[in-house]
Parts: structure tokens; C-alpha cells; sequence
């Protein structure tokens, strides 16, 4: 949109500056030379230098007038004036910002790849107690030499323990390198425990299902009930048929 071009006042401000300048100097030089010769020439009437003086406070009172009028209309202009906008400043609202986003971040299954594993390993509450006035360093060493024994690995990867926690009950909770290799002990816990102590026997799982939820009524006679209970805790339908 092209900006609309006002006259400029300028000119006529300043030839009215300059008409009012003369006219001040004229009736000082009057004043001056009347007092000069006021011994010598007649003292004028005074109701026609009243009279001029009231005519010429009119005129400069009209171009006072004129000349607040001209600047007001300039201040009016300047803020409805609309600026074109520059070739630049179009360019760079035209072009969107680039924002640059990070990589996104890893799946959950990624990072589990490199946490550390941990199972706890139950034992028999009937019979005694596995590795009885043991220390835990003792134990994971007796642990580390039961696996060399069946000299198993994970993904070409020795496993490792890394630390141990024995409870009360005789339950044993091993921590390794990571969730491969205690997935790993947890599975095949029948190959090893027995080698690390001969009072940890542990039978092998047949069916690896964590039970979320376990109702203080159970019937397994009841088909409905089973079908739902086996649902609720994601068991697959091929352990219902075994």
C-alpha cells in the first residue's frame, strides 16, 4: 500500500514567522523614534495608536491561530499516515522460524536393554535355609561358580552378579549386569541353584505368568471362573488346556 503524500507547511510557516517578525520590529522602531522626537514633533492622538495597536494584536492573533491549525493537522496526519512496508520486513514475516528439534527420545524398550536386572529366587519354607552363615560376598562368589560350572552365557556375555539381598524368609534377590541375564537365571534357576548349595532346590517354571491379581475365592472346578481369572492376570488360552 503506497503512503499518502500531505503539502508541506513549512514554507508558509516560516513567511508567517518572518510577517510577524517585521511587524514587531516596526512598532519597536515607531515607539523608538516617537520617544526621540517627542520634544520636537507633536504627540500623535492617542486613540489612533490604541486603535492601530488593537488592529495589528488582531493580525497576530488571526496568524497564531492559523499557524495551530496547520500544526495540529500535521499531528493528525502523521498518526493516520500508514507506512508502506519495506521489501526486508515483508521478506522476514513471510519466512517461518526454523526450530530445530532434538533427536527423539529413546523407547522404553531400548532402555531397559541397559538397566540393571534384578529376580528374587523363593525358596522352600518347609526344609532349611540355603547358604546358612554365609556372607553376601560369599554368596555371590558361590553363586558366580555355579554358573561357570554349566558354563552358560547371554548374548556371548559372561553373567554377572553384581550384588545380592538375602531376607528372612531364606529368599534370595540377585542383581546382574542386566534384565537379559536375570531373565535368564529366573528360567533356568533348576540348572544352577542346586550347584550353589544343595538345600536350594528350585523346580522349573512351566508356565513364566506374573499374577497380577489373586481372589480369596478360588474355584478351579469352575470353567467361567478360570476363563476369567486367566484374563485378568493376561495368562494365554494354551495354559487353560494344560
Amino acid at each position: 500500500m503506497e503512503t499518502e503524500e500531505f503539502p508541506d507547511y513549512s514554507q508558509n510557516f516560516m513567511e508567517m514567522m518572518e510577517d510577524i517578525t517585521k511587524r514587531l520590529n516596526a512598532m519597536e522602531e515607531k515607539q523608538c523614534a516617537n520617544s526621540k522626537q517627542n520634544k520636537e514633533i507633536a504627540t500623535p492622538n492617542v486613540n489612533d495608536v490604541m486603535h492601530r495597536i488593537i488592529i495589528e494584536n488582531k493580525e497576530l492573533k488571526r496568524h497564531v491561530k492559523e499557524l495551530e491549525k496547520i500544526i495540529k493537522e500535521n499531528q493528525n496526519t502523521k498518526e493516520t499516515t500508514i507506512k508502506t512496508p519495506t521489501f526486508s520486513e515483508t521478506m522476514s514475516n513471510n519466512i517461518t522460524t526454523r526450530v530445530v528439534h532434538p533427536f527423539p527420545p529413546p523407547h522404553n524398550k531400548f532402555i531397559n536393554l541397559f538397566k540393571r536386572g534384578n529376580i528374587t529366587i523363593r525358596t522352600q519354607r518347609d526344609g532349611e535355609k540355603p547358604f546358612r552363615n554365609m556372607s553376601p560376598e560369599q554368596i555371590v562368589l558361590t553363586v558366580e561358580e555355579a554358573l561357570g560350572i554349566i558354563d552358560e552365557k547371554v548374548n556371548d556375555q559372561k553373567i554377572e552378579i553384581k550384588s545380592m539381598i538375602r531376607y528372612e524368609s531364606g529368599d534370595i534377590r540377585l542383581l546382574t549386569k542386566d534384565r537379559m541375564q536375570s531373565r535368564w537365571l529366573l528360567e533356568n534357576r533348576h540348572l544352577w541353584t542346586h550347584l550353589a548349595d544343595p538345600l536350594f532346590i528350585t523346580s522349573q517354571s512351566l508356565y513364566l505368568v506374573l499374577i497380577h491379581s489373586v481372589p480369596i475365592y478360588f474355584e478351579a472346578e469352575d470353567e467361567l471362573f478360570i476363563q476369567e481369572f486367566f484374563s485378568e492376570n493376561n495368562i494365554p488360552r494354551e495354559a487353560m488346556k494344560r
